[in-house]
């Protein structure tokens, strides 16, 4: 490369000369809005999910990756990207224009079309990448095969979120919604996602309106006409509702969900597993599993299986089954106690949650299997499925390896577990 025919940018003049002048020395700190150093973690992630670690220049001389998209833990215990798509800040008030962000159309990837001034055309697309233009005139951008896919997950084919982040679903949307002091705007603005009154794109002439309402995607797509209808959280001064759905052409805000996974701490433990299709609990387009205690509940210091009664009482292996076999192992043996291993998973309040219940065979498993990822220390937990009416399953969770023992004895630990 010819040197002398490189054209250098005067703010890296700016910069260079700056920073010769003003050499920077030691740690950097944080500053809160009062100019005081503060010691409040900050954690955000970069556009493709990684935890940033600081901002750079492009070629002409401007910050990239400047909006860093950092997250907020909201109410439910989720966490959420503290912007919409394409906004510049966290919104200062409901009506803060610089907050709004872009306006996307139901399925789309981030390529253009959703900047608020982006050209319309009219004409339909077979492709999933039909360019950058914002699509008018029909109820759906699309004509090609698989619509309902585009915004399914972390994994979906044109899913817009940063990695690891996702369009939320209809009933995370409402979960939040139910959280919030007031069912509008301002219960809307007063909670931690801050969601700011955005405004939407019409679909029939691509042109801006209802600047007073917010409008927010989710993923989940219509019974009704679903090809061409998805549902969205409207927000304005009168209420917040959910439960409409709208023409997917229409152009509305995109606020992004943390995905869910194995690990994460949620709901008062650590998820251990979540849900597939032909689980018991599975709900299409829906994020459910199972959440393990942080703690066992008996180190086996003389806690037996049962009561001191060995009954048959015909309990579940699979998973989905570890809660009525404790309801059952109960019902037989005496009421709720701490004296014996169902009663002790039961008694257990960690987080608040009251449904907590000794793991079935296949539940206890999950443990093993997601061991390392949640912290499960290499011992034997008794399970709440019966071998017969003397003898219950037990799993090692070093190798994985299954035990029938009795139900009296002197006991082994308990690690209770929830389903969400």
């Amino acid at each position: 490369m010819n040197l002398l025919n490189t054209v250098i940018p005067l703010k890296f003049i700016f910069y260079f000369i700056l920073l010769s002048v003003f050499p920077f020395h030691g740690a950097a700190q944080i500053v809160n809005k009062n100019g005081a150093v503060t010691t409040e973690a900050l954690q955000a992630v970069n556009k493709n999910g990684a935890i940033a670690t600081g901002i750079g220049l492009n070629r002409f001389g401007g910050i990239v990756d400047a909006p860093l998209t950092t997250s907020v833990t909201s109410t439910t215990g989720r966490i959420w990207m503290d912007r919409n798509l394409g906004a510049s800040r966290v919104a200062t008030s409901a009506t803060d224009t610089l907050a709004y962000g872009d306006l996307y159309q139901w399925g789309r990837a981030t390529d253009g079309h959703q900047v608020r001034t982006s050209v319309a055309i009219t004409e339909q697309s077979s492709s999933t990448s039909p360019g950058t233009d914002f699509i008018k005139g029909s109820s759906n951008w699309y004509t090609g095969t698989d619509p309902d896919n585009l915004w399914q997950g972390v994994n979906g084919i044109n899913n817009p979120c940063p990695s690891g982040f996702r369009l939320p679903t209809k009933a995370e949307w409402e979960a939040e919604r139910a959280t919030w002091s007031s069912n509008n705007t301002a219960g809307a603005w007063a909670s931690q996602l801050k969601l700011p009154l955005t405004g939407y794109r019409s679909n029939n002439n691509g042109s801006l309106n209802n600047p007073g309402s917010g409008y927010y995607w989710s993923s989940t797509v219509s019974s009704f006409f679903s090809a061409s209808l998805s549902h969205f959280l409207s927000i304005d001064s009168g209420a917040s509702v959910i439960g409409s759905s709208d023409l997917r052409a229409n152009g509305r805000a995109v606020r992004c969900i943390k995905n869910l996974a194995v690990g994460d701490t949620y709901q008062g433990g650590k998820i251990a597993y979540i849900f597939v299709p032909g689980d018991t609990g599975y709900v299409a387009g829906e994020t459910h599993g199972l959440i393990v205690a942080t703690e066992n509940q008996s180190n086996g210091d003389g806690k037996a299986w049962n009561n001191g009664t060995n009954v048959s009482i015909g309990t579940g292996s699979a998973k989905g089954t570890g809660a009525a076999n404790t309801t059952a192992i109960i019902a037989a043996q005496s009421a709720t106690t701490t004296d014996y291993a169902a009663g002790l998973a039961r008694a257990y309040t960690g987080g608040g949650y009251t449904d907590w219940y000794l793991p079935s065979k296949e539940e206890l498993n999950t443990l093993y299997v997601n061991k390392t990822a949640i912290g499960i220390p290499d011992t034997v937990y008794y399970s709440s499925t019966e071998v017969n009416a003397d003898k219950v399953y037990a799993q090692r969770m070093s190798d994985g390896q299954y035990f029938q023992m009795p139900k009296g004895g002197t006991g082994l630990p308990v690690r209770a577990m929830r389903t969400f």
